[in-house]
């Protein structure tokens, strides 16, 4: 596999793409982890447990993954005060984290240029909407998908709503269920790595026209 190329797509004409948040938006895979460590360090469980939860379910949503943790304690502890301790935790942090370099472009020209453009991800329906929303992006988006909904699903929604064909549908992640979500559909996937959305640039083919972009934008 090459960095930053995608997996099983072709240049082709997109009319839609399905972004995922964490990793291929914002720099906050690390910090969502962090927070488990500081919460349950809080309740004196040993960090070896919260480990290897996180490694053997690296994408599991964040309920499942602190009923886990609680449950291999073996304390007695509430999981729904632990749920909303994450919750304000990780909310706190990511309205300050980083966007992965160029996001905000990318997402302000394809919006604008009529690219149909969806959100998926394992955060919680509503906290993911509240997230977009304090970042100022709900515009860019036609719909945000979160939890429940698994990424799968929300693919399957999007094709069956939608006037677009498989052919016509990027999916853009960083992560294994972006990928499983795009192959099982027989979509277009591109694989995100590291901290810049440049090779995303690269492979749509809009660095020129990013630049004319961004240069009119100036200068209004």
């Amino acid at each position: 596999m090459i960095p930053g190329y995608p997996i099983f797509a072709n240049i082709m004409q997109f009319k839609a793409i399905i972004f995922d948040f964490d990793g291929t938006l914002v720099l906050s895979n690390q910090l969502k982890i962090d927070a488990y460590y500081t919460i349950f360090k809080l309740l004196e469980i040993n960090q070896n447990i919260i480990s290897s939860v996180i490694t053997q379910f690296p994408e599991l949503n964040r309920f499942t993954t602190i009923d886990k943790i609680i449950n291999l304690s073996k304390k007695k502890l509430d999981h729904s005060k632990i749920y909303e301790s994450y919750n304000q935790l990780v909310f706190k942090n990511i309205l300050s984290a980083n966007s992965l370099q160029y996001a905000e472009d990318i997402l302000d020209y394809l919006s604008v240029h009529n690219i149909m453009l969806h959100l998926s991800s394992n955060t919680p329906q509503p906290i993911l909407y509240q997230i977009i929303n304090n970042k100022g992006w709900v515009k860019y988006f036609k719909t945000i998908n979160g939890y429940p909904n698994t990424k799968n699903q929300t693919v399957n929604t999007i094709l069956c709503f939608s006037e677009i064909s498989r052919q016509e549908l990027l999916i853009v992640g960083d992560g294994d269920s972006d990928m499983e979500s795009a192959r099982s559909n027989e979509v277009a996937f591109f694989k995100v790595y590291g901290n810049s959305l440049k090779p995303l640039i690269e492979f749509l083919k809009l660095t020129p026209l990013l630049i004319i972009w961004n240069n009119n934008k100036t200068n209004k």
